[in-house]
């Protein structure tokens, strides 16, 4: 026997109104991710758009940069071409350029100014978030999970060279 007219409409207004809960289904995570390479400066995690660095590799100076500024501390030869190398903590304001040999030099993609950073940058996955105080991030996973990155834009980085 089936559901009475009552019990029918008892019925479709309960699967009417299931079918308008959202909590009953699990949304989609909408929030965004990227890939960042992760860098340590100054105590500081700043992360840098995965595809903008080539290369990361030991740094050695192979010159003076004469007449530097912008955080500029020497050349470095990669795929036979000389660039400029910048320490990554003067570009941002938080030390002295120290040219000296040491740390890492991270090879920009569509850029001759290299980056150099002190110590081993690792890419990671990271939670995109926008804050009143800028264009931040949540690692989700590596050496640094949970913690929170400012992310760089490579441009305004490379501009301050030009």
């Amino acid at each position: 026997m089936g559901p009475t007219p009552l019990g029918f409409r008892v019925l479709s207004e309960r699967t009417r109104r299931l079918a308008g809960r959202s909590d009953l289904v699990p949304e989609a995570d909408q929030t965004p991710t990227a890939v960042l390479m992760i860098c340590v400066v100054a105590g500081g995690l700043y992360g840098l758009p995965l595809e903008a660095v080539t290369r990361a590799r030991p740094y050695r100076r192979a010159g003076a940069a004469p007449g530097a500024r912008g955080g500029v501390i020497g050349l470095a030869v990669e795929d036979g071409r000389i660039r400029p190398v910048a320490d990554l903590a003067a570009r941002l304001g938080l030390a002295e350029a120290a040219p000296t040999d040491g740390g890492y030099l991270l090879t920009l993609a569509h850029h001759d100014l290299a980056l150099r950073t002190m110590t081993l940058p690792e890419a990671g996955q990271v939670e995109l978030l926008d804050t009143a105080d800028g264009p931040r991030g949540r690692v989700l996973d590596g050496a640094h999970a949970s913690k929170i990155i400012v992310r760089l834009n490579v441009d305004d980085l490379v501009a301050a060279h030009a």
